[in-house]
């Protein structure tokens, strides 16, 4: 069993991954006795056996995620090269709003491991600085559209709206990432 270490990557943006956003940790692995014969591949992202850590067992297709740290159970995919016993596996995941509450501040060190017959695999990785990451906070609320649904229509001129005192009005608004121009998905309903 071998994993290259070039192949490992994760989609961070300067160093940040981002609440609420779907994101991919990816690599390529080798096995000659075939996938299925790994017992448990676990990837955490912060180096630790406790949190945010999803687990898969290549045998069974049954993937476990900490729900402290994902909004929704992570997914993997391994798709095999042909002629080869090569696959390049993706792990889907998408981390939590309130995720610094449980792990903190980082920066933070993700790690991959492999077991097979219940004992590790010297083919794993302890701590992969190069893809250090640490979470990323807060967002921005910007109006990208209003209209007024009471005549005389008012009209939304250079960022401001004229509007008589009892018009309805709707807004059209976009949430980013603080400082970037990634829309920001999947606010908790307790968002103010």
């Amino acid at each position: 069993t071998f994993i290259d270490g070039g192949s490992l990557g994760m989609d961070n943006t300067d160093g940040f991954l981002y609440p609420g956003t779907h994101h991919t940790f990816n690599f390529t692995l080798s096995d000659e006795n075939g996938i299925e014969s790994i017992d448990t591949l676990r990837f955490s992202l912060d180096g630790d056996d406790e949190n945010c850590e999803i687990e898969w067992m290549p045998w069974s297709g049954e993937v476990i995620g900490d729900s402290g740290c994902f909004i929704i159970t992570p997914r993997v995919e391994a798709t095999q090269r042909p002629l080869f016993s090569v696959w390049d596996v993706k792990i889907f995941f998408e981390l939590r709003w309130d995720l610094e509450e449980d792990i903190g501040s980082g920066p933070f060190v993700p790690m991959l491991k492999l077991w097979d017959e219940n004992a590790p695999l010297g083919a794993g990785f302890s701590a992969i600085s190069p893809l250090e990451w640490d979470l990323h906070l807060g967002v921005e609320l910007s109006i990208i559209d209003a209209d007024d649904v009471n005549s005389p229509h008012g009209k939304l001129l250079d960022g401001i709206l004229y509007i008589h005192g009892q018009d309805m009005v709707d807004f059209q608004l976009l949430v980013t990432h603080a400082d970037t121009d990634i829309p920001a998905h999947n606010l908790p309903f307790s968002t103010e």
